[in-house]
């Protein structure tokens, strides 16, 4: 497989070098997945600063329906032959009261009103994925094929709760992530171990092979950046229960580098097709930020109305700071 990307060059007279002829570089990166289209302008990114969110969520405390105080009076419950409600530990599913899609799930991941973003522990989420496992395993799998489990976590990246929740989906139809990817399975079925051999030969994106799964930095992220953990073996989700222990690692691992990063907003999906062996389950974690000193949304005109996505960083530096975090932490 070939990494297909275009160099865009551009001219102009640089008002920071007192008005010089100075060059711009930028990269047009075609996601080896989707074929989807992303822009690369390397850019050197000033850090983030924490932002004090201790209001916020000591105000939302108070009514919080996901809370131990009013959880029992305030979520909807499943209709038969599901269960009303699932528990794992500490973790709780139940339907989502405002539904996306057919099956819509919503799991608490704790009972804690507020985690800060290092601070989810290997515990919590093992507790949160496999209450979800339970959920799942009981969907028709051959009607609802299309199966994953989401995460916005805190309102910049879509959370409307600040009580930390995961969403399950299991959908008769494909989103476009799916059909994108659907496509270019019809072309080439062996595209995901294409992908990773590629990404092992060049060694340049790489975080970590924990044996079951490859975790890199995408070549063509769907945000700031943009971390994939792509399992080596087929398999829908709902069969996935006592399998996911690196899983949870590398996503704990990609949480505490984020802090680092002095980011604490994020998208996550892990996605899976049932009775589809070419496709690999595999997970997206995206960062979302906002830019200082204003708060810039990095959602602008080219995301929303173009569909293509852009970031200011090289993949290549995000892969060489995190695989030195990784090792430090594992």
């Amino acid at each position: 497989m070939q990494l297909k990307k275009e160099i865009k060059t551009i001219m102009l007279k640089d008002p920071f070098q007192q008005f010089k002829e100075a060059q711009r570089v930028n990269e047009i990166r075609y996601c080896p997945l989707t074929g989807r289209s992303s822009r690369v302008l390397g850019l050197t990114l000033k850090e983030f600063a924490y932002t004090d969110r201790t209001a916020m969520i000591e105000e939302s405390a108070r009514a919080c329906p996901f809370c131990p105080g009013l959880i029992d009076a305030l979520t909807p419950k499943f209709t038969p032959p599901l269960k009303e409600q699932y528990t794992y530990g500490n973790a709780r599913c139940f339907p989502n009261a405002f539904p996306y899609d057919e099956n819509n799930a919503v799991v608490t991941i704790t009972t804690e009103h507020y985690v800060p973003i290092n601070g989810f522990t290997h515990q919590m989420l093992l507790e949160a994925f496999e209450c979800a496992l339970l959920f799942l395993s009981d969907v028709d799998s051959k009607k609802y094929p299309y199966q994953s489990i989401n995460w916005n976590y805190m309102p910049v990246a879509g959370s409307s709760l600040v009580h930390p929740h995961l969403q399950i989906i299991a959908s008769s139809t494909p989103s476009n992530y799916y059909s994108d990817i659907l496509s270019n399975l019809n072309n080439n079925p062996n595209l995901f171990m294409d992908y990773l051999t590629t990404e092992k030969n060049l060694n340049e994106r790489v975080i970590a092979n924990p044996g079951d799964s490859t975790w890199v930095v995408a070549y063509a992220p769907m945000g700031q950046f943009d971390i994939i953990g792509i399992l080596h073996e087929s398999m829908p989700l709902h069969t996935c229960s006592g399998k996911l222990d690196s899983v949870l690692t590398y996503i704990r691992t990609t949480l505490q580098f984020l802090y680092s990063k002095k980011i604490d907003n994020f998208n996550m999906s892990f996605y899976s097709i049932a009775h589809n062996t070419s496709f690999l389950p595999h997970i997206r974690i995206c960062p979302r930020v906002t830019f200082p000193p204003y708060a810039t949304s990095e959602i602008n005109y080219l995301q929303m109305l173009h569909n293509d996505s852009f970031t200011l960083l090289k993949p290549e530096v995000i892969a060489e700071e995190f695989s030195v975090f990784a090792r430090e932490q594992l």
